[in-house]
């Protein structure tokens, strides 16, 4: 990534500098080019996506299996009407995943 390609994405994000960006924004994209920070992953935007996706779907899945394994019987509650409620939590949860 160059200097360059650094401050175009922070124009992009909405970063406005109405006299020009300062001296230390241009050194800090320039040692962010130059070096590579241990233990950084380059994603491409897709990919950062695909990477987001999946974190949303397994946290989804988790919440889903939460409604189904919860007891919530009670005084107001039969056993068929809280079966009911948790089968369509847990559906309503795992629907967000094909939106």
């Amino acid at each position: 990534m160059t200097q360059d390609e650094i401050i175009e994405m922070a124009e992009q994000v909405g970063f406005e500098i109405l006299y020009g960006w300062p001296d230390s924004f241009y050194a800090f994209a320039k040692l962010v080019a130059e070096k590579k920070v241990e233990g950084m992953v380059v994603m491409t935007p897709d990919e950062l996506k695909s990477v987001w996706d999946k974190a949303q779907a397994e946290e989804r899945e988790a919440c889903a299996k939460v409604c189904e394994d919860i007891s919530i019987t009670g005084i107001l509650l039969d056993a068929i009407s809280c079966n009911h409620t948790k089968n369509f939590c847990a559906h309503t949860i795992r629907a967000r995943n094909n939106k």
